[in-house]
């Protein structure tokens, strides 16, 4: 607003005027840090609005659902509001990247996962000495045709029945 003249006043004028008692809704904390200047200000506008700025770190309770974890979106309501006139409210979104869930929680369990499964092969390879090479070959082969399409058709019907059940809160 180029057109429209301002003056910034001393923040002790607000000891003489009538500010509305606001309080934050889903506040855990509230601080006005101490910093080497006052971090607030008092402007009057030309047609005789009156703007009090001020500085405060708020920390908010915010209930999350991990239901869809890691391809969640968590909405936070935060809400300040006076005791006798109206409310401010607004919502913060926070939405996670899959990729980074997915490299630093589901690759290391994948790889332990393999390593433990590893450890009980080492075992039956260890009665399966006195075969041949082409016998025990043959046996992996069975084994793993066997086993690994079942398994793999098992958790994503799991996967998949769960995460469509799931209701969006």
């Amino acid at each position: 607003m180029p057109d429209v003249e301002m003056l910034q006043l001393d923040t002790a004028i607000m000891e003489k005027m009538w500010v509305p008692n606001a309080y934050f809704v889903y506040v855990q904390r509230v601080e006005r840090p101490e910093l080497l200047s006052d971090a607030s200000g008092v402007t009057l506008y030309r047609n005789k609005t009156i703007v009090h700025s001020s500085l405060y770190l708020t920390r908010y309770t915010c209930y999350m659902n991990y239901k869809k974890y890691p391809m969640d979106t968590q909405r936070c309501n935060i809400r300040l509001q006076s005791w006798v006139d109206s409310a401010i409210s607004f919502e913060v979104l926070l939405s996670r990247r899959v990729s980074n869930a997915v490299l630093t929680m589901y690759v290391p369990s994948t790889m332990l996962l393999i390593i433990s499964w590893l450890s009980l092969w080492k075992a039956a390879w260890s009665v399966c000495r006195r075969w041949s090479g082409e016998e025990k070959a043959d046996l992996l082969e069975r084994t793993f045709r066997a086993l690994l399409p079942a398994a793999f058709c098992v958790f994503n019907i799991a996967y998949w029945s769960y995460f469509l059940t799931t209701n969006d809160a």
